[in-house]
């Protein structure tokens, strides 16, 4: 059923542009929202139509029947599924039928607008009806999959019958019986799996037929005569569009065991099987807290592949990767009784080393020359990494285990800037200007002006992963900003000057743009991701932004329901009547609201009972260390609750380790984002299968 808040992108093609408006006119007056397009005939047709993306066509019958049957083909090859719609003065009722023979959805005459009115609000309802039928298909399908894929991973052993004989089982259920694949059991019955002094028992529960949703303790017997007691849920359900019975024999995997292993979750690399980020950290700060006591210095080398981007754009991700790999082999060398190596993201490795300082300058320069005189060769071709190498010391100035990684990291990037495989030394003075600055500093509102007129931000991706089984691969938009030195800069270090100097709106808008561009090609290849993408507060206090990003969507084809904008508690509570106004806009096209930073300030719920929002994004402070506060467990599960009772879904930002991730599943939130899943990448290719 049409929807007057719903506008109807309308393609009008008539020889007379007065006439085209007098319809479209008519429409208006009927209270129907148009956005429409005129065109004149055949040739603008043929034109336009890369640019054109109309729900309904009208077409007027003007002309020779020749004319009108060409266009009504070039419609219907150009906008399959779009209704066309031919408007008839005094044609030959032959060619009208003809018309609607050949795919035309109606005739209406151009005397009776009323006629007009009810045929459009039908077509374009049904077309809406359409749309949903297929999203909700492709929804069916995508769950099918996803449950299938359940099935065949689960501990637990799970098998369809039909009429008392097997039509499907998962490996868990086929080692547990013996059976080394589907063919040796398939057609074969329940009763010839169960032991012979419960067969009676059984056959009488099965004569039943009482078994939807019931368990049975039985006692089984495996293929080789061998019994084992066992608990079988059943449950009914469709295989194939067929009825038949869900059997399911649980898992005996203690709890403990379980929690083991969602404890030890993501402690690797799949990749290249060194330990990832969140376990180096852990290895880190304990070796920092080791360091206080002792008072044994420890040095850390970050080891950086900074033409890695450029590499991959040429060679493709899939030989990338297997570069990447080939790299981590060159390393592992490195990692021996006195150094840790670990993988710190897609382009970069850390050791964390006892050495002295000689010794680690000797590490660095023989990593160097391994790196330059090893030969890279994937699939035949041969490619020549770079590497620079940062040094820092903890010497007791770094505050904490990443102030210690961010000045190896900046000791890279400037070895990075001095040439082709070289090593740079942490040195506080020669680094300062890299370092966030807490004052407002005009030189950075230079750096960001500059950027602004040369492109000179990038973005990057972090996943946004469900906890509740949702399959979606959706995506947190981050910004970085590259300086005229070519150093990447963190939000951190220049947004606080971009509000000073009035600059957000302005990287709002470069954020969005390149983020409906990234998101329009990534659908545009098939990929199903959406992203969630932050506004500052200044948006909410500009009052063309929402026609901007209408523009963009329209330009690059992309669609408002593909993107999530998020936008700060705090900013939201001062702008709160322009906020409202703002997301009813942003509705009006689909997208959906998130509230960022959420839980920090007194009475939170208020802002979810004044503003119609889709999401929150727990503030990182409340998640950070979660495991070892109390409080701040009993107050998320409080924010989660109060959320859950709005239809609000909640998202945890900031996951850094497994303790945390086993409380946010037992609270009962939604979604989780942070660096123990993945740090954020130029790269969008998370696995959503894995958790």
């Amino acid at each position: 059923m049409y929807s007057k808040q719903t506008a109807i992108n309308l393609l009008v093609i008539d020889p007379s542009v007065n006439e085209a408006e007098r319809h479209i006119s008519a429409l208006r007056n009927a209270d129907l929202v148009i956005h429409p397009v005129i065109i004149n005939g055949e040739m603008s047709l043929r034109q336009t139509k890369s640019d054109l993306s109309p729900d309904l066509v009208l077409c007027s019958a003007e002309g020779t029947p020749t004319r009108l049957q060409t266009i009504l083909d070039l419609c219907l090859t150009y906008f399959q599924d779009t209704p066309v719609i031919i408007l008839y003065r005094d044609q030959d009722p032959e060619v009208l039928l003809r018309a609607m023979q050949d795919g035309a959805r109606d005739v209406v005459s151009v005397e009776d607008p009323e006629h007009l009115e009810l045929v459009v609000k039908r077509e374009f309802g049904d077309l809406q009806a359409r749309s949903l039928l297929r999203g909700l298909t492709e929804q069916l399908h995508q769950a099918e999959a996803r449950y299938t894929s359940i099935v065949d991973h689960s501990n637990d052993a799970i098998a369809y019958i039909h009429d008392g004989m097997h039509v499907l089982a998962n490996p868990a259920y086929l080692g547990k019986f013996g059976y080394t694949g589907m063919g040796e059991i398939e057609g074969q019955p329940i009763l010839d799996l169960i032991a012979p002094q419960d067969l009676t028992r059984f056959k009488r529960f099965l004569r039943s037929g009482k078994f939807e949703d019931t368990q049975l303790e039985i006692t089984c017997q495996t293929s080789s005569g061998s019994s084992f007691p066992a608990i079988l849920e059943f449950s009914m359900t469709t295989l194939d569009g067929e009825p038949c019975t869900q059997i399911v024999i649980r898992s005996s995997l203690p709890v403990e065991e379980r929690v083991h292993r969602l404890s030890t979750f993501g402690s690797k690399n799949p990749d290249t099987g060194l330990p990832n980020k969140h376990h180096f950290l852990l290895r880190l700060d304990s070796r920092l807290t080791e360091s206080q006591k002792d008072g044994a210095r420890c040095a850390l080398l970050y080891v950086l592949i900074p033409n890695l981007y450029q590499i991959r754009s040429t060679i493709g991700i899939t030989s990338s990767e297997l570069l990447v790999k080939e790299f981590a082999r060159v390393l592992k060398k490195y990692n021996d009784e006195q150094s840790f190596l670990a993988q710190w993201g897609d382009d970069a490795f850390v050791i964390l080393s006892e050495g002295s300082d000689e010794q680690m300058i000797e590490i660095a320069e023989q990593l160097l020359q391994d790196v330059k005189g090893h030969l890279f060769a994937v699939d035949g071709e041969f490619s020549a990494p770079l590497c620079s190498i940062g040094i820092a010391y903890q010497d007791g100035s770094a505050a904490n285990s990443m102030d210690l990684i961010n000045r190896v990291f900046l000791a890279a990037e400037m070895s990075s800037q001095l040439g082709e495989f070289r090593y740079s030394v942490y040195d506080d003075q020669e680094t300062e200007i890299l370092l966030a600055t807490e004052t407002h500093d005009p030189e950075i509102n230079s750096v960001i002006q500059h950027s602004l007129d040369n492109d000179g931000f990038k973005l990057v991706y972090q996943p946004v992963v469900s906890l509740q089984g949702d399959s979606r691969e959706t995506y947190a938009v981050l910004v970085r900003m590259v300086d005229q030195g070519g150093i990447e800069l963190l939000p951190d270090q220049f947004m606080d000057a971009a509000v000073k100097g009035e600059q957000m709106l302005d990287i709002d808008r470069w954020i969005v743009k390149h983020a409906i561009m990234e998101l329009a090609n990534q659908r545009k290849n098939g990929q199903k991701v959406s992203f969630f993408v932050s506004l500052s507060g200044s948006a909410l206090q500009s009052e063309d932004l929402i026609v901007w990003i209408c523009d963009c969507l329209r330009r690059y084809k992309a669609r408002g329901a593909w993107l999530t904008f998020q936008l700060k508690e705090k900013d939201l509570r001062i702008h709160t009547q322009k906020a409202q106004t703002f997301i009813e806009h942003l509705r009006k096209i689909k997208c959906q609201i998130s509230v960022d930073q959420y839980g920090v300030v007194s009475d939170p719920e208020t802002l979810l009972k004044s503003l119609h929002v889709d999401y929150v994004k727990f503030d990182s402070d409340l998640i950070s260390n979660l495991s070892m506060h109390q409080d701040k467990q009993i107050k998320l599960s409080d924010l989660n609750q109060q959320a859950k009772i709005n239809n609000v879904k909640t998202i945890a930002t900031g996951v850094e380790d497994a303790g945390s991730l086993a409380l946010l599943w037992t609270t009962g939130v939604n979604y989780i984002q942070g660096h123990f899943l993945q740090e954020p990448s130029e790269r969008i290719t998370y696995d959503f299968t894995a958790v």
